[in-house]
């Protein structure tokens, strides 16, 4: 169940972030899924963004470098797609609606200066955040219903 909730949520916001969709086989998919969860969903990262010096107490100091390695895991990906997303910008026509397109598009009229790479891989990141967030709670309340 916990797949068959992800996968096509992730693909919807995928395309709407990205002008483009997952293949439902790709194994790209399934680990940024799991690369999401496990900063997302970790029970105990709240304390530790609540109290900074856990995470140089055991056992914090271990979930807190797990979380850090997926997530730098997912922004390399991420960078990844900016890059390939600035090539394939230059050659598609101006009819993709994507978030990136747009956000390429404010790039190019206004510069670097407010729009930069990073800034548009963070803002990428807080997407999939929160959307691993809201189906974690709509699988909790099918389960209970």
């Amino acid at each position: 169940m916990h797949r068959f909730f992800d996968m096509p949520s992730l693909n919807v916001i995928w395309q709407l972030v990205c002008g483009r969709r997952f293949d439902y086989n790709d194994q790209n998919l399934i680990e940024m899924i799991d690369h999401i969860e496990a900063f997302t969903m970790e029970k105990a990262i709240g304390p530790i963004v609540g109290t900074s010096g856990l995470k140089f107490i055991p056992p914090f100091n271990s979930i807190y470098k797990s979380v850090k390695n997926h997530m730098e895991i997912f922004k390399t990906f991420l960078s990844t797609v900016v890059a390939e997303g600035k090539k394939e910008e230059k050659e598609m026509e101006d009819d993709s609606l994507s978030y990136m397109s747009a956000y390429f598009s404010q790039q190019s009229n206004e510069g670097k200066k407010f729009f930069s790479d990073k800034q548009l891989i963070i803002s990428m990141q807080v997407f999939f955040q929160v959307l691993s967030t809201s189906l974690e709670l709509f699988r909790d309340r099918m389960i209970k219903v």
